[in-house]
């Protein structure tokens, strides 16, 4: 099979001369070039030339520093299977505007060609005769030829959503149709052509001068990608080409699953991919040692002050023989403050007994909190600040079931404040997994702590995914979530209804098992995230995958690495932003590297594409992680994302949004 990489271009020879097929008529091959017919007698019909139809010019030019009439980026596949490509399908939202509009016109397509010619569904930005505007059609590119052939153009609006597909039918030797699912102007079919088996997915331009003269917008993805040969589902692997990249135009693949694979096509480069980050190596107190992280947090002390990070460690000082005690590094403007909270009265703590932390808003405006652990006889323990001191709570253990036993603590899951319908209090709730298979809360009524079943998901869990909280208006109560990765590899919620707990599968991506949780994040009164929740997950192919709620549906995103990265742990999310608060996610790379994925704010969700390594010498070989927290150093301030790791040395490191 012919690698279409280096092929000569396909090129319209002249913007004017693209021929309209209409309704009723088809383009067939006949004498060794195409031509349109009537689809019926195969009768040639006389020509009708169809005015501002795209331009392309595909070449095997190495990387611009000046603006040309090309392909700009593009991503590509070959058909090497043996069986013929059967259908091709994207999803994308169209774009904003370009802001400076002078005359240029900007293609963004999905296509499959052959050794000549292209079949290609796309989205054009150009100056129509009812003024410049987004419009879709099909086209049909012939480098064999001086005319190329195109379908009838609709009218589309920023914001729409736009399914473009390319089917073969296996039953007429070369038969092919194009066009978007729903809008019939669109379609284009194709006759007695020679195979096609190059799938790309680019951006073209034409008349572009300026970098404004994009859409004004950091990129524009394709997302649950699909490509069946005969009725099997390949697998992928997306080659990126980018050809002219001044603006920093490029195209980046996000996933190469199949169905649900994911290509972004940037006009400009994403924020700086480091700038804007600090890192620093924390100083532990003399002589401690690490023995299990708990989590991460921040609080504030009263009403109007900053609300500053803090972490949970569980550790040994002193004595050949010494207790675990829990520490709390709190960062103060200035400088890390470490405090010793100590063990419980009359019990020892587990080395890795951490279960979760919360900060829980207190009536004097202020927060109070929790850090929730276990002893060495498997009992769950709250510590918090009471009257400016760190006080100890015995939680026990869940009660025993009607049959006689006892249900033991097999893992934390995460702690959350919940409030009833304002004024209500805020009140601490931890999570926990028994090894009875239950999810079971333990959550203070105000005067005790008291345990109730969340419920079973009928399957092995493999690890918590995390907790979160929704509330719809500001005037109801706010309602907690609980995420599980199960042992199948789907993922497993829980939502409490404002007066039982229900639950149920969310599955997985398609073709894709999950591997491991990354983290969940909601919204907040005072951080409102765009939708959510969301959930977010590592597959088995390395990809990071978000679950999240769109306002209707439950629906999956593949976010995808960088090409050299493969995800193997997750460290957690917390929110980011100033004005509107946006999902960040931390996770651990196959070579122990941390990293960070902002989203962008673009509409479809899928523009995750903000980079970070988070240790700049990438020195830091990574233990384990107790987690992210999101902080403001004023009141007024946006939330700045802090992550927390731990080294093979005993050391900890803290990287944080800067700016």
């Amino acid at each position: 099979m012919a690698n279409h990489q280096a092929r000569r271009s396909i090129r319209r020879r002249d913007p004017s001369k693209t021929q309209l097929v209409g309704p009723g008529e088809i383009v067939l091959m006949r004498d060794g070039r195409p031509r349109v017919v009537d689809a019926t007698t195969l009768a040639e019909v006389d020509p009708v030339m169809l005015d501002g139809a795209p331009t392309w010019a595909r070449t095997a030019a190495e990387p611009s520093n000046a603006f040309t009439d090309a392909w700009v980026a593009y991503a590509g596949w070959t058909d090497t299977t043996g069986t013929p490509i059967t259908s091709f399908t994207v999803e994308l939202l169209v774009p904003p505007p370009p802001s400076n509009i002078a005359g240029q016109q900007v293609s963004l397509f999905p296509g499959i060609q052959n050794s000549d010619s292209l079949l290609a569904p796309a989205l054009v930005w150009y100056p129509a005769p009812k003024g410049p505007a987004w419009t879709i059609g099909s086209y049909y590119l012939s480098a064999g030829g001086s005319i190329s052939f195109g379908s009838g153009l609709t009218y589309v609006s920023p914001g729409d959503e736009l399914t473009a597909f390319i089917n073969h039918n296996l039953r007429s030797d070369g038969s092919y149709t194009c066009g978007f699912v729903g809008v019939n102007a669109t379609i284009l079919p194709i006759l007695t052509v020679e195979e096609l088996t190059w799938c790309t997915v680019g951006l073209g331009a034409y008349l572009v001068n300026q970098c404004d003269q994009y859409p004004a917008a950091q990129r524009t993805t394709f997302q649950n990608i699909s490509i069946q040969t005969g009725s099997s589902a390949p697998t992928l692997a997306w080659t990126a080409t980018n050809q002219v990249t001044n603006c920093g135009q490029s195209a980046q693949v996000l996933s190469n699953a199949n169905p649900g694979g994911a290509i972004a096509l940037n006009y400009a480069p994403p924020p700086d991919t480091r700038s804007g980050w600090g890192w620093t190596t924390m100083v532990l107190p003399a002589g401690m040692m690490q023995s299990g992280p708990v989590g991460v947090l921040s609080a504030q002390t009263a009403s109007g002050a900053p609300s500053w990070p803090s972490v949970f460690l569980l550790g040994t000082s002193g004595s050949s023989n010494p207790p675990v005690d829990l520490w709390v590094g709190t960062w103060d403007g200035d400088a890390w403050l470490w405090t010793n909270a100590g063990s419980p009265p009359a019990a020892v703590l587990a080395a890795e007994g951490g279960l979760g932390v919360v900060a829980v808003d207190a009536d004097d405006g202020g927060q109070v909190p929790y850090a929730f652990v276990l002893d060495d006889d498997g009992g769950a323990w709250a510590c918090s600040v009471q009257n400016g001191r760190w006080q100890w709570t015995n939680l026990g253990i869940p009660p025993p079931p009607p049959g006689g036993g006892a249900v033991g603590i097999a893992s934390g899951i995460g702690a959350l404040s919940v409030q009833g319908a304002p004024p209500a209090p805020a009140c601490p709730y931890l999570f926990v997994l028994g090894n009875d298979g239950v999810v079971w809360q333990s959550q203070w009524d105000g005067t005790a702590w008291q345990w109730s079943s969340v419920g079973s998901p009928g399957a092995a869990v493999r690890a918590p995914v995390g907790v979160l909280t929704v509330r719809n208006t500001p005037a109801e109560q706010q309602r907690p979530y609980v995420f599980l990765l199960l042992e199948d590899g789907t993922l497993w919620q829980y939502w409490f209804d404002d007066t039982l707990w229900a639950g149920g599968s969310m599955g997985a991506p398609p073709g894709v098992s999950l591997a491991a949780a990354v983290g969940a994040i909601g919204t907040t009164d005072d951080a409102p995230l765009a939708y959510g929740p969301y959930a977010f997950l590592i597959g088995t192919d390395g990809n990071l995958y978000c679950n999240w709620w769109n306002g209707t549906i439950w629906q999956w995103n593949a976010i995808g690495p960088l090409p050299e990265l493969d995800f193997r742990t997750g460290i957690g999310v917390a929110a980011w932003g100033i004005d509107s608060y946006l999902p960040a996610t931390f996770m651990l790379d196959d070579r122990g590297n941390a990293w960070s994925v902002r989203w962008d704010g673009s509409p479809d969700h899928s523009g995750i594409t903000v980079w970070v390594p988070l240790d700049p010498s990438g020195s830091f070989s990574v233990a384990s992680a107790p987690g992210v927290t999101a902080a403001r150093d004023q009141p007024t301030a946006g939330l700045r994302p802090y992550v927390f790791l731990s080294d093979t040395s005993g050391a900890m490191g803290c990287s944080w949004l800067a700016q």
